[in-house]
């Protein structure tokens, strides 16, 4: 495994980091001139910031178990001793309690922020049934679960709305335990990251970071990556740009609402509530709608990053060796410490919440865009891990039997 893949993957993942940010932040929707209209961070990062995340996760974890994988696949000749699949298992089952037990606290905090921990837990425990399967396995799931889980998120939020009386917070919290259905729809049908279409992300992860692992050549695989994901995303945005025009007048019936609200909303996401009863529900490419073209459009703007971020890193490997690396220091170090500058950033809304609220949003998303890369030089320079990854992989090296560091030192 190239050190370039490995920094590729994190400079991906300190992007989606900084996209969280703004959309933390900044408004998505800007009424100040009358007409609403979609602002800048919700054409770049809107429902994209968080599928990339989510799909480093799927990454991630087929780079953890590589190994692992690869020998019990059949497709390693390496004579190294790999951790076994059960020890892999528990592994990522620790991290997944750990992240969870985070997410219950951090949405204790009045931040606003719709907190994906617990569902990205949940996805970590989704992923221990898929660490086996093969490349050929995950594409079919993945297709299969882009296409179908829709339907059913369609039907099950119909029901949950009219049965459990669930309700959108800024994530689970642990009184949610004393209501268990609607903490439940919360998960899987009616909050932001709802996991009945989510693991689509993860088995597009998954299967990628099968691709890296088992090809040699970073470029061609990088650059298919790439390939796939611009020709997804250019086919989701089509297809709906083109159903929405061909029925603009019944949309906006539905959506009981003026054209330029119903545009703003399109792109930002918000105020579609309206859809979610309705057929014309699947014609839509918005955040966070979960349909087929908003997964197959979040897929694509997922793979064409990481593409573009392992094609940029291996150039600069390539040309500038040790200066190349060190320029991807602020990302790649912040990328790798993203659980500790999530957590932060979402405690520190709420504790400065007064100081930051003097602030124009730009200038919020810019402080803790700053903060964060300068954290990953830190992290760069100095070799180690952040707080909250030192212990998550502690814990997890712990439940799998494996060593794992006296200190936060990161791992070679």
């Amino acid at each position: 495994m190239g050190s370039s893949r490995l920094t590729g993957v994190d400079v991906a993942r300190a992007l989606a980091l900084i996209g969280m940010f703004a959309t933390h932040t900044m408004p998505l929707v800007d009424s100040s001139t009358g007409a609403p209209t979609a602002t800048w961070v919700a054409y770049l990062f809107a429902g994209k910031a968080s599928a990339l995340f989510a799909t480093l996760a799927g990454v991630g974890l087929a780079l953890l178990t590589a190994r692992t994988w690869a020998q019990r696949t059949k497709k390693s000749r390496s004579r190294s001793a790999a951790p076994t699949m059960g020890a892999q298992r528990r592994g990522i089952a620790a991290r997944a309690a750990f992240i969870m037990v985070l997410g219950f606290l951090a949405a204790e905090f009045s931040s606003g922020i719709a907190v994906i921990l617990v569902h990205y837990a949940v996805l970590f425990l989704f992923a221990l049934a898929l660490i086996q399967a093969t490349v050929k396995q995950l594409l079919w799931l993945g297709v299969g679960w882009l296409a179908l889980s829709p339907v059913v998120l369609f039907f099950v939020r119909a029901w949950a709305y009219a049965n459990v009386a669930p309700y959108r917070t800024s994530g689970p919290v642990f009184m949610d335990f004393l209501r268990p259905q609607t903490l439940l729809a919360d998960l899987f049908a009616t909050g932001y990251y709802p996991l009945i279409v989510w693991p689509v992300y993860l088995i597009a992860g998954l299967l990628v970071g099968r691709l890296l692992h088992t090809s040699s050549n970073v470029w061609a695989v990088s650059w298919r990556i790439t390939r796939w994901g611009f020709a997804m995303t250019f086919v989701a945005y089509a297809i709906s740009w083109r159903l929405i025009n061909a029925n603009w007048s019944s949309l906006v019936g539905v959506a009981n609402t003026s054209s330029d609200e119903l545009r703003a909303a399109l792109i930002s996401g918000q105020g579609l509530s309206d859809f979610q009863y309705s057929p014309w529900w699947f014609m839509l490419s918005a955040p966070h709608s979960g349909t087929q073209l908003d997964l197959l459009l979040t897929v694509g703007t997922s793979l064409a990053v990481l593409g573009l971020c392992l094609m940029l890193c291996k150039a600069l490997e390539g040309a500038l060796k040790f200066v190349g690396q060190a320029l991807t220091w602020p990302l790649a170090g912040a990328g790798s410490a993203t659980l500790t500058l999530y957590v932060g950033h979402i405690i520190a809304l709420d504790l400065f919440s007064s100081e930051l609220a003097t602030l124009e949003p730009l200038h919020r998303w810019l402080i803790f865009t700053v903060v964060a890369l300068l954290f990953g030089v830190f992290i760069s320079w100095k070799q180690v891990r952040g707080p909250l990854e030192w212990i998550n992989h502690s814990i997890a090296a712990h439940a799998s039997g494996q060593p794992h560091p006296s200190g936060p030192r990161a791992s070679s």
